[in-house]
């Protein structure tokens, strides 16, 4: 009964976002939606990308209402979409993810979704790269080690304190290729149903063969 009713709520956001998110709906349609196995269910606690799937674990899904869930899925394709796993190179992979999280959610923030509320988000990375992000954090850890060490040196006995990494973040835009991509095809449709923030490309009209790469 819970399996079917997944199914259903996976149908009613995919329902909606073809109505308020076409370039995203057109992006989730043409990728496959799975469960989590019980084996990957260990690993994945909410949803996650292979880069060219979206599997989602339906014990998460099941305590969001549908406006969540096209956010879950817009979240998902996204990563794909900005080649995410492509970009990492040698970073620390969970720095990595939180980074492009915090690049994917405020763009999705601008474009309209209902965000989850437990979402990496902070705009102070507005603007920014996921890899400007990562590079910042990896700053802000390096400092906060810094303060730490000092604070222990001068007080073993005190608590350490909390850190910005505690605070819940996230940021924005688009990366676009050839038009016989499925991202050009997405912005395509969307752009022709009218239903492509303008923000996205500014006074400069659509993007073409110009790449923002959050």
């Amino acid at each position: 009964m819970k399996e079917m009713d997944n199914v259903t709520l996976m149908q009613k956001a995919k329902a909606q976002m073809l109505i308020r998110h076409v370039f995203f709906a057109t992006l989730v349609l043409g990728t496959e939606l799975r469960e989590a196995t019980e084996r990957e269910r260990k690993d994945i606690k909410t949803a996650a990308t292979d880069m060219k799937s979206i599997i989602y674990n339906p014990e998460f899904i099941e305590g969001l209402d549908v406006e969540v869930v096209t956010f879950v899925l817009a979240h998902e394709v996204a990563h794909i979409m900005f080649k995410h796993g492509l970009r990492r190179a040698g970073r620390a992979p969970r720095r990595w993810n939180h980074a492009c999280d915090f690049a994917i959610n405020l763009m999705l923030k601008d474009c309209g979704f209902k965000l989850w509320e437990r979402c990496l988000c902070d705009e102070k990375y507005r603007d920014m790269s996921a890899e400007q992000i990562y590079e910042q954090r990896e700053k802000e850890r390096e400092d906060w080690t810094m303060i730490e060490t000092l604070q222990k040196a001068l007080d073993p006995s005190a608590d350490t304190p909390e850190t910005i990494f505690d605070v819940v973040e996230k940021e924005f835009h688009a990366v676009f290729t050839s038009s016989d991509d499925p991202i050009w095809d997405a912005w395509t449709e969307a752009a022709r149903t009218g239903n492509l923030p303008k923000s996205w490309w500014g006074n400069a009209g659509p993007p073409s063969e110009r790449k923002v790469t959050p």
